[in-house]
């Protein structure tokens, strides 16, 4: 809200929420909706990706009629349009040099999907920005409640035409001591996350794990062999077991984003470190970098990541 703050005085944020009206962010007020008309504002601007069901509300209110209503997305266009100015990493420097210019934009919190996500913004951002830019298919496996899958579908949906297929694996369940975002029914989040962003009709989302026969063989019939340009993994740590089951269709430069890398007094973390360093030591994998907590970026040394699967080594 930055560049908003710049040009407009701010003198409310508003909200449903009871936990927060009557508080303050950044020292402006939180207020009620109700509140609305003795602000004295000439313009409310939605900053929500829920902007349908505010329109709605505000229209049930009779507000639209007495205040211009904006929808905040014109950020969100300019920073998407500073993708095609950026090139995919081939290198360490080039990844920083990457992440440096994506970190000034934040498109993921400007477009608040943060909010749903395990995953760090940066993460996200970065994830978004290399769909935009492959040609061929992705895969991502463990998406949760759907932040990531967002990403990825946003960028089907709006940035890159040559995306073929974007499919996301998912168990589903519970995980209700989440500190942040628990979940009664992952699915049920899944599928309305995505269809508040309005990309769930760009995301084939196959329920399972990835280690399931029924899964295996629903990932093989919508992928050819060495189709897969962009793999996203972060789900129980077996990423040894994903490449071993899905190998044949990555593609020869295929990108890769695994998270858990690194991360402190983490179980899962110390196999994904174990294994990633391993490959990178034998050449299996070249390391671009690191975004945010963990999420590991690199790229995939085909000839001996197949030579390492067929020796056993992975």
């Amino acid at each position: 809200m930055c560049e908003l703050s710049d040009s407009h005085e701010i003198i409310a944020f508003i909200d449903n929420s009871d936990t927060k009206i009557g508080t303050k962010q950044n020292g402006i007020p939180i207020v009620s909706p109700k509140d609305i008309p003795s602000l004295g504002i000439k313009q409310l601007y939605i900053t929500s990706c829920y902007n349908k069901d505010i329109h709605a509300q505000l229209r049930v209110m009779n507000i639209s009629p007495k205040i211009q209503i904006i929808d905040y997305n014109v950020r969100v266009n300019q920073i998407i349009s500073n993708f095609s100015k950026l090139e995919l990493p081939k290198s360490h420097m080039e990844f920083a040099k990457l992440m440096a210019d994506l970190r000034h934009d934040n498109i993921s919190q400007s477009m608040q999907i943060d909010r749903i996500s395990m995953l760090h913004p940066e993460a996200l951002d970065v994830i978004m920005f290399f769909a935009s830019k492959v040609a061929g298919g992705i895969l991502e496996i463990g998406t949760y409640i759907g932040a990531a899958s967002i990403a990825l579908g946003y960028a089907k949906k709006h940035l890159n035409k040559n995306i073929s297929q974007f499919t996301s694996i998912e168990v589903g369940g519970k995980h209700l001591n989440h500190p942040h975002i628990p979940s009664k029914d992952i699915l049920q989040d899944f599928e309305k996350n995505t269809k508040n962003y309005e990309v769930r009709d760009s995301i084939d989302l196959v329920i399972g794990k990835s280690s399931d026969a029924k899964v295996k063989q629903e990932i093989a019939s919508k992928f050819k062999e060495s189709s897969i340009k962009l793999l996203i993994i972060d789900s129980d740590g077996g990423i040894d077991d994903v490449m071993q089951s899905f190998f044949k269709f990555l593609s020869e430069d295929c990108y890769l984003i695994l998270d858990d890398y690194a991360v402190r007094n983490n179980d899962k973390s110390k196999r994904v470190t174990k294994l990633l360093d391993n490959w990178s030591r034998s050449g299996c994998v070249k390391p671009f970098g690191v975004a945010g907590y963990g999420t590991w970026v690199g790229q995939i040394n085909h000839s001996n990541m197949k030579n390492s699967i067929k020796s056993g080594l992975i």
